[in-house]
């Protein structure tokens, strides 16, 4: 009995870690984008949609986009700054900026970008106002009655 129980278990150890390569291919893959930013924080759209798949380090100053599809030909990012005062940056990104990176026994497919929010143009001031004429001052109205 032990013999066969031996027999399954090696089988079964050959025919796993195929099924489980097979199945990881037949996979579309996916990516991460990380992005290094001069503002904290930052509202992300991809190809004109929001994306909440993200996480920040570094105090917001480190953008990451996850679970991005490789298998489009480019992806358009946005990004719109929390700060007011900075205007939204689109970029675009495509498979070929994705690079093999190995963590642990695990790998990723991750490209990285670098981001500089450029600060909005002040607003024009409003015309001033179109100076009203000085209004000719009236002559103070005679006193009679006051002569001596």
């Amino acid at each position: 009995m032990s013999l066969k129980l031996a027999a399954a278990m090696a089988l079964l150890t050959l025919i796993l870690p195929s099924a489980r390569a097979a199945s990881a291919d037949d996979a579309e893959p996916v990516g991460e984008l990380r992005v290094s930013l001069n503002s904290e924080y930052c509202k992300v759209k991809l190809d004109g949609e929001d994306w909440s798949a993200v996480e920040f380090e570094n105090g917001g100053k480190t953008l990451i986009v996850l679970n991005l599809d490789l298998g489009h030909d480019s992806t358009e990012v946005t990004l719109e700054p929390a700060a007011a005062n900075l205007e939204p940056v689109t970029f675009t990104i495509t498979p070929k900026d994705f690079k093999r990176i190995r963590r642990g026994r695990i790998y990723y497919m991750v490209a990285t970008h670098k981001v500089t929010f450029p600060t909005r143009k002040a607003a024009p001031a409003p015309a001033p106002a179109p100076e009203k004429p000085a209004e000719p001052e009236k002559p103070a109205p005679e006193r009679g009655g006051d002569e001596l």
